[in-house]
């Protein structure tokens, strides 16, 4: 093979490889990556995350189990229900900075 049929092998095989791959994106590394680009939305864990960043307990709440179980916080450190967790930690949370 001669020295320019060389050259224009070696550039047909890499305009090739470019090609195929700018067609194909990267694959997602995590799992929250995957359902973001499959339903094209936040998935549910972050979801969950962002409404506890939001410092709203309204948000929070759907989120919540609320029948029956035990909450815990800095001070009371247990609540019994979550409308006692609710009224005890709102007016705490509406002060906390975001």
């Amino acid at each position: 093979m001669s020295r320019p049929m060389f050259a224009v092998s070696v550039t047909v095989l890499m305009a090739f490889a470019l090609n195929v791959a700018a067609q194909n994106p990267p694959v997602p590394s995590s799992r929250r990556e995957r359902e973001e680009q499959r339903t094209g939305r936040p998935g549910i864990f972050a979801k969950h995350l962002g409404c506890w960043a939001s410092n709203d307990v309204e948000k929070q709440g759907q989120f919540t189990c609320k029948a029956g179980h035990l909450f815990f916080d800095v001070a009371p450190l247990k609540y019994t229900s979550w409308e006692q967790y609710k009224a005890g930690v709102a007016p705490s949370l509406k002060d906390s900075p975001r």
